[in-house]
């Protein structure tokens, strides 16, 4: 997971950690869209004591920023896509060798140390959306 401040970044990480411990028949079905991030671009308005053709070599490196940024978002996405393909392979063998018991020991364990962490996180979320 990464660490971010962002807590629509953080939601949709541990959205994703969680997805992970499911099943393929139990997707998450925010989780089988893929996440786009758009960017409200401020209105460009031209400066007047700038010359034209500086203008026009801001608004080109400007473009280039803009595509370089996309093309490192496409590239984390395909790195964050092989790494959760990588950790449900993992999941995926990880109960083979447990008896009935030991996955029951497992899942209520996991349940137990989660399920406190995703309550105060729902708290948090039910009350800022009642505070606005």
């Amino acid at each position: 997971m990464s660490n971010t401040t962002d807590p629509a970044s953080a939601l949709l990480d541990e959205l994703l950690a969680l997805q992970t411990v499911l099943d393929d028949d139990d997707d998450i079905p925010i989780l089988d869209e893929p996440f786009q991030v758009s960017a409200v671009a401020a209105p460009v308005r031209e400066n007047p004591f700038l010359p034209k053709a500086m203008i026009d070599k801001l608004s080109m490196e400007r473009q280039a920023a803009q595509s370089s940024a996309e093309e490192a978002h496409r590239t984390m996405q395909r790195i964050m896509d092989r790494k959760q393909e990588q950790a449900r392979t993992a999941l995926r063998g990880a109960g083979t060798g447990l008896t009935e018991e030991q996955k029951d020991t497992l899942i209520n364990e996991l349940v137990d140390e989660m399920l406190p962490q995703i309550a105060g996180r729902l708290r948090d979320r039910l009350k800022i959306l009642l505070n606005r």
